[in-house]
């Protein structure tokens, strides 16, 4: 009962110190413990308390023990291999997700890429009819530019710009004959 307690303690403190670390080492900690305890302490060792009457329960038990010695293995065996698989398995997964963050901002890239080329494309349209309409402006403000120094020049005052005086038109030559 004593030793039962003391391995108890021992597997309390194995327990705690598997918290501390991380879940692989836990792992890996857990199984070391497995295997330690695998073959039951059998054979009896030559420095333990009542080792006659422990060889002699060895001998009468060994029967039914064996199996379990050999099914602690493979099970040990079997979970060192889920451990591996398990590995292997978290490991493509992790790359198959940075594979799919990489090319999840490269299509984002190209598409702001393809945005930013359509607004730019708008922008331009928009700027060359902007400067379509303001060289419409310049030829009527030159061809008023004009309008007015050829009157100036003639001594007419020039006509006003488009706006209309009870549909008579406003120049120098009216003013003076309603004089």
């Amino acid at each position: 009962m004593q030793q039962r307690g003391l391995a108890q303690g021992n597997d309390d403190r194995v327990g705690a110190a598997s918290a501390e670390v991380t879940s692989n080492d836990a792992l890996a900690a857990h199984l070391a413990q497995a295997q330690r305890h695998a073959d039951l302490g059998l054979p009896v060792g030559a420095s333990v308390r009542l080792r006659f009457a422990k060889r002699l329960v060895y001998r009468v038990s060994w029967l039914f023990l064996s199996h379990q010695v050999a099914f602690n293995h493979a099970m040990i065996e079997a979970n060192r291999e889920l451990t591996a698989r398990v590995a292997a398995l978290q490991e493509r997964m992790e790359q198959e997700l940075r594979d799919e963050l990489f090319d999840f901002a490269d299509r984002s890239v190209s598409q702001a890429h393809a945005e930013i080329g359509d607004y730019l494309a708008g922008a331009r349209s928009v700027n060359a009819e902007l400067i379509l309409e303001l060289r419409a402006l310049e030829a009527d403000l030159t061809a008023m530019v004009s309008t007015v120094t050829r009157v100036s020049s003639r001594g007419h005052t020039p006509p006003s710009l488009g706006a209309k005086d009870d549909g008579a038109e406003i120049d120098g030559d009216s003013h003076e004959s309603e004089r």
